[in-house]
């Protein structure tokens, strides 16, 4: 049995595989397979896996009609045998000694997930930049039982994505874990859930991933718009498995504050059509529920731009003023950090005045 097995889904990576596939082969830890499940390429990048599998015997090439990265990584999941899991995207760096210290602090802790630090780089300048948010308001290099975790604010303490951590396969396999095989978001259920059900949490405090950013064949990037709608899909498979586990009243002002966090992330960011409609979904979601019964479980921030959801155009506009003008006094001010609520705030109104 192989100590990990990394899990890369691929599609259209044909630029990236050489970088991608050799920073994986070059890990110190040898003792590794690597499982690459191929999400329908039309670009080459099927016969860039056979060239490294006819040259590294670790790696086993899956070829899989087009579908979306949750359906694939659950593919490489069924057929993984190692003591471990990694799930790598196949445009991303990685540091030499990554799998090395990752198992290193698992071991050592007897952690079911360890999450390591990661860093962006621009595909077009290769300029970097911390990704801090990646594990937030935990001191690294320790382990962390799972009342820390919620102590501490386990879905603002780390980011729900897969490529920065470690999972011991037995731990995953006993809770039944599948990533959703939806377009966008897909692993935000299985990454939590993990996160939540974990006896022991590891964070290692060292720069281990280098995320390439500005890339459009990304597996995501080219659905993420389009399906920002996804994210309520997966938060209705966490607060499910939450409340099946026991773990939802503990959990839940956690849970909230990141549901609505990500639900004006994706606003400030959507435009047109795909706004309105991410908008609606938003109400359906988040203003009946938050401005009632779990109103006292979310901080006045949250409340506030919750209750924006059900403002009219006019009052919307009355704000908009308001806030310019508060703005304008605290630019004069010179205070810049001063007004980062407040920008904030400004264009998440800005969004909803484009809504009908």
């Amino acid at each position: 049995m192989p100590v990990v097995s990394v899990i890369v889904p691929v599609h259209n990576a044909a630029a990236y595989l050489d970088q991608t596939l050799g920073d994986i082969r070059r890990q110190r830890l040898r003792d590794i397979e690597i499982i690459c499940v191929d999400d329908g390429s039309t670009d080459g990048s099927v016969a860039l896996l056979r060239q490294h599998a006819a040259d590294d015997p670790r790696i086993r090439v899956i070829e899989h009609e087009h579908s979306n990265a949750g359906a694939v990584r659950n593919l490489g999941l069924d057929v993984a045998s190692g003591r471990y899991l990694s799930f790598l995207d196949a445009d991303d760096r990685f540091a030499p000694d990554m799998l090395a210290r990752l198992v290193a602090a698992a071991e050592s802790g007897s952690a079911d997930v360890v999450v390591g630090g990661a860093s962006a780089f621009d595909h077009a300048s290769g300029a970097r930049q911390g990704l801090a948010f990646s594990v937030r308001a935990l001191a690294p290099g320790r382990t962390y039982e799972q009342a820390e975790l919620v102590e501490a604010g386990l879905f603002q303490a780390f980011f729900g994505w897969a490529w920065d951590k470690l999972f011991r396969r037995e731990f995953v396999v006993e809770q039944g874990l599948r990533f959703q095989e939806i377009e966008s978001t897909n692993d935000a259920f299985f990454v939590y859930s993990a996160l939540a059900s974990a006896a022991r949490v590891a964070v290692v405090g060292r720069t281990l991933v280098f995320q390439r950013v500005g890339v459009a064949s990304s597996i995501g990037n080219s659905v993420r718009r389009s399906k920002a709608g996804n994210l309520f899909r997966a938060a209705a498979e966490i607060e499910a498995r939450l409340e099946r586990d026991g773990r939802h009243a503990a959990l839940l002002p956690s849970f909230a504050e990141w549901l609505i966090g990500l639900t004006v992330w994706n606003m400030e960011r959507l435009d047109g059509a795909e706004l309105e409609a991410f908008v609606e979904l938003a109400r359906e979601r988040l203003l009946v529920r938050f401005t009632g019964p779990d109103r006292d479980r979310i901080s006045p921030a949250r409340a506030e731009q919750v209750r924006l959801l059900g403002a009219s155009q006019s009052e919307l506009a009355g704000l908009a003023i308001a806030r310019g003008a508060e703005l304008d006094g605290v630019y004069r001010s010179g205070s810049w950090r001063a007004s980062r609520p407040l920008r904030a705030g400004a264009g998440l109104l800005r969004r909803l005045r484009r809504v009908r």
